[in-house]
């Protein structure tokens, strides 16, 4: 299915940068030129900061956003929003309502849970605006891209065939950005079951074999399983990938419990940090109402977002109980787990698909582009395009 062509209108404005969520009210729209040097099939992998960033630092990574280009001034990646905070007045305050209450957690459940837009199709100024308008006013450490090379280290097209797949093959629906009704971007679901696909915050914590095409508890992903469920969708082999250290041996795509609890450890303290300085991720939570005399909402929100992560299919994205300290501490916690029964981690993070900190390069096991290097990135060519990407 062949999308139609989109008439993007041309407006200046200013940009400035955002990491792999961005706050519910930042600037979603903006400009740039109208495409940037990479070809189709290469990808883009960047570092940015909050607490997705804190996470994968540490479990020893250095990316926290990978996407792809299609070369046709379209780009595929998975962002989220971040949730709103709970108010008396809507309806995850009123108890019992979509199992939802109000005194469990001060974030909103259902936006946590299943972040939106999820796995999307923008154009070069969204993405520009995505990277340099963030909340914080703080472009990426780093942004390069990666092509798809052969064994002889020259460039190939499997690359551009997951491309192609995403842009001709996957299961897509058009909708308007929440910020400007006269603005738009393509959703990208699974195939032949949703054209959406949510932003899953319990991808990090197990992949659910997406890897291998399967469709997810809640039909989510994040930046980097999309591109794993992308190159086995369009023929061009699974990710199994092993690393270096820190790895359950005979388990592709894993880290170690003790790196689950780094890797929990530092999400925890990002949260709580980012929000007792009222900046950053959940910069207005400082201001919520208390619950039942609770004295500290950072730790409660810090506790919920945790939960997600770490067991976010069973309804723990809904609450600021202690479910995080039990995989983190505990034998037998649910999810994945090792030969102890201790919690692991399976899932494939932009590192992974980069083939860096330790992840293998080059092989049958890894991705399409993981042979090569870091190659510039640059918004290069000539006009103007204005859009967004949520």
């Amino acid at each position: 299915m062949q999308r139609p062509a989109l008439l993007l209108t041309s407006v200046l404005v200013l940009a400035l940068g955002a990491s792999d969520a961005a706050a519910s009210d930042a600037v979603a729209c903006g400009s740039s030129p109208a495409g940037a040097n990479m070809p189709n099939g290469a990808i883009f992998l960047s570092q940015g900061s909050g607490p997705i960033m804190a996470t994968l630092a540490g479990v020893g990574e250095s990316r926290s956003h990978s996407g792809l280009a299609h070369g046709n001034g379209w780009y595929t990646h998975s962002t989220a929003f971040e949730p709103r905070i709970r108010d008396w007045d809507d309806s995850e305050c009123s108890c019992g309502l979509a199992g939802d209450y109000c005194c469990q957690g001060p974030l909103k459940g259902f936006e946590l849970q299943n972040g939106y837009p999820g796995s999307s199709q923008i154009t070069a100024g969204a993405l520009y605006t995505f990277y340099y308008h963030p909340q914080n006013g703080v472009a990426p450490n780093f942004l390069y891209q990666q092509r798809s090379l052969s064994t002889s280290y020259q460039v190939d097209t499997r690359g551009a065939a997951v491309a192609d797949w995403l842009w001709n093959g996957s299961t897509y629906a058009w909708v308007s950005s929440r910020q400007n009704g006269g603005q738009g971007f393509w959703r990208v679901g699974f195939t032949g079951v949703t054209p959406y696909a949510q932003y899953s915050l319990y991808q990090y914590r197990d992949y659910e074999n997406i890897n291998n095409g399967a469709v997810t508890w809640n039909y989510g992903n994040v930046c980097s399983t999309i591109l794993a469920y992308a190159q086995q969708q369009a023929g061009q082999g699974v990710v199994n990938n092993v690393r270096s250290h820190h790895a359950v041996p005979g388990v592709s795509n894993s880290y170690t419990h003790d790196y689950v609890v780094s890797g929990l450890d530092q999400l925890y303290n990002a949260v709580y940090q980012d929000c007792s300085d009222g900046n950053g991720f959940l910069e207005s939570v400082g201001v919520f109402f208390s619950c039942l005399g609770e004295s500290d909402i950072c730790d409660d929100a810090a506790r919920q977002v945790s939960n997600c992560f770490a067991d976010g299919r069973n309804g723990n994205c809904y609450n600021d109980g202690n479910r995080y300290q039990a995989i983190r501490n505990n034998q037998h916690p649910g999810g994945p787990v090792d030969a102890n029964g201790y919690a692991i981690a399976r899932s494939i993070s932009p590192d992974n698909i980069g083939g860096w900190s330790g992840w293998q390069a080059g092989t049958t096991a890894a991705s399409v582009w993981s042979r090569d290097g870091n190659q510039a990135m640059s918004w290069n060519s000539g006009g103007s395009v204005y859009s967004c990407f949520f």
